[in-house]
């Protein structure tokens, strides 16, 4: 059990006391999350050290860059004098025992305090599902999860030893879509706690029916190209990091089988879209917490969802019925028909200069977490 700061203890359990003000119980739980899943990265990495393993420039950078208030888009260097003060001081932490040193076995067992008591460390769901009702947009990623979870059940049969965690883990906020048909998005626009177990380059990822992008090294490859003056940095930025983070998401998704994608195995496939259309309007809510114009709307969801389901709609079509590939094909989504029906059920509301809002994590209404 990780023993949290007294401040950000008690933050929570006024909130826990008081459940009437979602967006400070939403910061709340960010903190406490940010200070813990970032302890066990570096206590990852202290055992790591201490055991003479090899850590890569790029995985010290990365935890270099969540000691940071600001966004650092630098190329990794060891000419940084900020980054070689942070190695030193991490060194002596751990000579003065301030950074524990974990095992993964120790990993495995460990414990967050989220709302309601403790979460294990690994168990991403119960920990992403109170960040999505409160309206947050950080989510915890725990590579192989899945494979985990199953792991404890067989061994809780008495069918296999004790399993232990992969220790691959990342925690920061994400953009506003997170689910494209069955698979679930991680689109880390940056990343507060990251484990030294992970590749540290990989721009992406696939894992098993969740695709990873990570925005972070994106910019920092981008910054890099710009300042050697290649003709890729003639273009904006921002323009270069949308059209090359959009292929990272087509690449990994392609990785995900199809049935994983839409479902087909465990159903209908307008069952597997059903509950993908769930997974949207979640993300509408929470986009339109701050009132939006439907044109901002479309730019973070039409062009983006369009494409991307375009792209896997025509190599699966032989398995879905001919009336509902055709339908896809000739009606793609629309994300002003989903706030259009969103606003006739009352889920979003129409607040002044004609901009979209969502009341549902206003403060004064009362929050409860399953």
């Amino acid at each position: 059990m990780l023993a949290l700061p007294d401040d950000l203890e008690s933050r929570l359990a006024w909130q826990e006391a008081h459940p009437d003000d979602i967006p400070a119980a939403r910061k709340a739980l960010e903190s406490a999350l940010v200070f813990q899943l970032k302890t066990l990265a570096q206590g990852l990495l202290a055992y790591r050290l201490l055991r003479g393993h090899s850590v890569s420039l790029w995985n010290w950078w990365h935890q270099y860059l969540c000691t940071l208030d600001a966004v650092d888009n630098r190329y990794p260097t060891l000419d940084a004098a900020e980054f070689l003060a942070f190695r030193r001081r991490f060194a002596q932490e751990i000579a003065l025992r301030r950074v524990r040193p974990l095992t993964l076995a120790e990993l495995h067992e460990a414990t967050v305090r989220v709302y309601g008591g403790y979460a294990r460390a690994w168990e991403e769901g119960r920990i992403n599902r109170q960040l999505v009702t409160l309206g947050s947009s950080f989510r915890f990623l725990n590579v192989g999860a899945a494979l985990g979870r199953v792991n404890r059940i067989q061994h809780l049969l008495g069918k296999r030893r004790a399993p232990l965690a992969e220790g691959r883990f990342l925690f920061g906020r994400v953009g506003p879509v997170t689910a494209v048909g069955k698979a679930v998005v991680f689109d880390f626009e940056r990343e507060f706690a990251v484990s030294p177990l992970l590749p540290g380059r990989a721009e992406a990822f696939q894992d098993q029916a969740r695709v990873v992008v990570r925005r972070t090294i994106l910019r920092i490859e981008i910054e890099k190209e710009t300042h050697k003056g290649s003709r890729a940095g003639l273009t904006r930025t921002e323009e270069r990091l949308r059209s090359r983070r959009h292929l990272c998401l087509i690449h990994e998704l392609q990785h995900v089988s199809d049935c994983d994608l839409f479902g087909i195995s465990g159903g209908p496939f307008p069952g597997g879209m059903s509950t993908w259309q769930a997974a949207i309007r979640q993300d509408l809510c929470r986009f339109a917490q701050t009132p939006r114009s439907l044109e901002e709307f479309r730019s973070a969801f039409d062009e983006e969802l369009r494409d991307l389901l375009a792209a896997f709609v025509e190599p699966w079509s032989r398995l879905l019925p001919k009336e509902l590939a055709s339908a896809i094909r000739e009606k793609p989504y629309s994300v002003e028909e989903e706030v259009e029906a969103m606003l006739h059920e009352g889920i979003l509301v129409v607040e002044g200069a004609g901009k979209v809002y969502c009341p549902l994590f206003e403060r004064g209404r009362i929050w409860r977490l399953i």
